[in-house]
């Protein structure tokens, strides 16, 4: 068969493609977005959260310059899914809608201090929605999935049979059953995005774990974070002394080796307790199971790692290392094995 293959700058494809899809054959798009990148460009959705009426978290400062900043991040929010729900609407004139699964994802928490790159929940989870009214049934699910799992999961869902080259595995089954589990282990890792850095997580359903291997380094983000005004206004109260606890860890240096969280008391990650003895056990089994995961899978630690390309300070201000390149994790070996590690 001839295969077309489709580039497009955003949003603006995505129905045009659903519409000149060929109707006789299946299909399969992925469909990525612009929004929500920065920096915020004007759209026909711009101006339609009103920053007065916004409440930045916790984490973020109570300031004019964040809440426009998290006014116009919501306003691109809105474009996209008013996207989204036009292709829904193409699939359903085409009257193909209920045969056709949809996903909607993110790859990462969202462009704002204590979020982007950090392997917490506010760095790693994100928004994942499926819809297929003939296999998916309607609710949530608790179950762990990775990002890795979605290949396979789509494999199996179109009949085929699923390789052992994936190291993800399928959650099918629970788009039938949000009570059922796949996994007892998901994985997150946090290389260079701007600035050196080290970091690998491991989680269950009750523990978080993670072993930062660059303790030196401060966690602010990467440099669109860092060159934005949410980071500014945190940067400013920093310089008066005023920020709360929780606003100040992205800042603090060194910070721990390893972080220990407990779920059920601490769902927002917030009390490292990895040096309490109460849960000494559970430490050094997520510690064996990083282990584990990390040999399995060829994960290294190399000396030479790529270095910050901009100064950790507001703004865009490259360093003298800006764009040299260093050693990728895993470049040597991890390229060569597709296990699985534990899950």
């Amino acid at each position: 068969k001839d295969y077309k293959v489709i580039t497009n700058s955003g949003e603006g494809m995505w129905l045009q493609n659903t519409r000149e899809r060929p109707m006789d054959q299946p299909f399969f798009f992925w469909f990525a977005a612009l929004d929500a990148h920065r920096d915020w460009g004007e759209n026909e959705f711009s101006g339609t959260h009103n920053p007065e009426n916004i409440y930045p978290p916790f984490y973020l400062a109570n300031g004019e310059k964040t809440k426009q900043d998290l006014a116009q991040y919501y306003d691109e929010i809105y474009r996209f899914d008013h996207h989204i729900g036009l292709v829904v609407n193409e699939l359903n004139n085409q009257g193909v809608l209920d045969n056709t699964v949809i996903m909607v994802m993110a790859d990462n928490g969202r462009p704002f201090p204590h979020s982007k790159t950090r392997v917490n929940d506010r760095g790693m989870k994100t928004p994942f929605i499926i819809h297929w009214p003939e296999v998916v049934k309607q609710g949530e699910t608790n179950a762990l999935i990775s990002t890795i799992d979605i290949a396979p999961t789509i494999l199996e869902l179109a009949g085929l049979k699923v390789s052992n080259f994936f190291q993800g595995i399928s959650f099918s089954t629970i788009l039938g059953n949000p009570q059922l589990k796949t996994r007892q282990f998901v994985f997150a890792e946090h290389n260079w995005h701007d600035y050196e850095a080290f970091e690998r997580m491991v989680r269950d359903e009750e523990f978080m774990y993670i072993r930062n291997y660059r303790p030196d380094k401060p966690q602010m983000g990467p440099a669109d974070v860092i060159g934005s005004p949410s980071f500014e206004e945190l940067w400013l109260r920093k310089e008066k002394g005023v920020l709360t606890q929780v606003q100040t860890d992205i800042f603090i240096t060194p910070r721990p080796h390893e972080e220990l969280f407990y779920y059920p008391n601490d769902s927002l990650q917030l009390l490292n307790i990895a040096s309490v003895p109460t849960y000494k056990d559970n430490l050094i089994r997520l510690c064996e199971i990083m282990d584990t995961w990390m040999s399995e899978t060829k994960d290294n630690v190399p000396l030479n790692l790529t270095p910050d390309w901009f100064e950790k300070v507001p703004g865009y201000i490259k360093t003298d290392q800006h764009g040299q390149r260093g050693e990728m994790p895993g470049s040597k070996e991890a390229t060569k094995v597709n296990a699985k590690g534990p899950y």
